[in-house]
């Protein structure tokens, strides 16, 4: 039930608050609007402030570089996740995202995979990657110190909230 509430909030997101006019639809097709307008209403998507996503098993995914394209075909798995929760709270600007992946692989500033060379190697099991407004910062296991995250990948996790 869950999953049928986020798919119905992420199609409201995505049409919501575009404004086009739209041209008369082919005889046999059924307007989305007024569906997506009552999905809207039973949901409550308009006091949506905050959501959590959390699941025992992920995966970070080389966006755009998949070799071919065909139904299912999906990005190359890079890096697999266990323990994923990411909670996203819009009011406040805020997004904290965590999981558990093999340590030793990628840098301990780095969420998306391997590949990227710049900072030590992740020392821990348990990742933690937060952001507050503008700024952001992640942890190398629970306990270490947080660490600043460069201006330029703060931009990207505003952009992923």
């Amino acid at each position: 039930m869950r999953t049928s509430h986020l798919v119905a909030l992420l199609l409201v997101l995505t049409v919501s608050g575009v404004a086009t006019q739209r041209a008369p639809l082919p005889p046999g097709f059924i307007d989305p609007v007024p569906i997506i307008e009552a999905a809207t209403r039973a949901i409550g998507a308009a006091n949506l402030r905050c959501v959590t996503i959390s699941g025992p098993t992920a995966y970070a995914g080389a966006v755009g570089q998949q070799r071919e394209s065909a139904r299912n075909v999906d990005w190359p798995r890079i890096d697999q996740m266990a323990n994923y929760t990411r909670t996203m709270n819009w009011s406040a600007k805020t997004m904290i995202e965590e999981f558990d992946r093999k340590p030793g692989v990628a840098p301990a500033a780095w969420k998306y995979g391997i590949g990227w060379e710049d900072g030590p190697l992740a020392q821990n099991q348990h990742q933690i990657f937060m952001l507050n407004g503008g700024y952001a910062w992640h942890l190398d296991g629970a306990s270490t110190p947080p660490v600043t995250v460069h201006p330029d990948l703060a931009d990207i996790y505003q952009v992923e909230l």
